[in-house]
């Protein structure tokens, strides 16, 4: 029971941390987010309720299929989709709960904080077009389409995309520090 209440008193927000102020593009990129984990959602079931053909799940360095699911492997992979999504859209308001290797210096706390909230919330995007990219490959590989070398390309971009701004992010903030 106490690790329980360990866990609780963990994921509330202490009376001195406030969440960032959510304006402008920061506000869109919520919004942009909230649409991605819509749309995961809805394909997801649109695709389990329209498949009568195995699924490919898996996929070799010639986007070869090399294993293959049923129906409920597209629900599977648009709830982890969603859930992962929706945990970094959440997180993106808390700075508390994003861990980059920085160290954060109190002159500059707030300015990095910001920044690191900004970071999350591309990195939110990035991470459902992941998702919605690798959920229309394999819909793409189960119908035989030619398009699927384009999904392909985008869950690749998009992957890259995710280390080039972890990357960045942590070295900008760190920057921030030393000012």
């Amino acid at each position: 029971m106490s690790f329980i209440r360990f866990k609780l008193h963990f994921l509330q927000r202490s009376s001195s941390e406030k969440s960032v102020v959510v304006e402008g593009i920061d506000r869109m990129m919520e919004v942009g987010g909230i649409f991605l984990i819509l749309l995961i959602a809805l394909l997801s079931i649109a695709f389990f309720g329209d498949s009568d053909r195995p699924v490919p799940v898996h996929f070799d360095a010639g986007l070869h299929a090399d294993a293959w699911g049923d129906s409920f492997s597209y629900l599977v992979l648009g709830g982890f989709g969603v859930l992962i999504t929706l945990l970094c859209l959440w997180a993106s308001r808390y700075p508390r709960f994003i861990n980059l290797p920085v160290v954060m210096h109190p002159e500059t706390e707030q300015m990095q904080n910001f920044m690191k909230c900004r970071y999350a919330r591309v990195l939110t995007l990035l991470i459902g077009l992941m998702f919605l990219s690798l959920l229309l490959l394999c819909r793409a590989m189960q119908l035989e389409k030619a398009w699927a070398g384009v999904a392909s390309v985008c869950f690749g971009l998009f992957l890259l995309g995710i280390l080039v701004i972890v990357v960045v992010a942590s070295i900008h903030v760190q920057r921030l520090g030393r000012r």
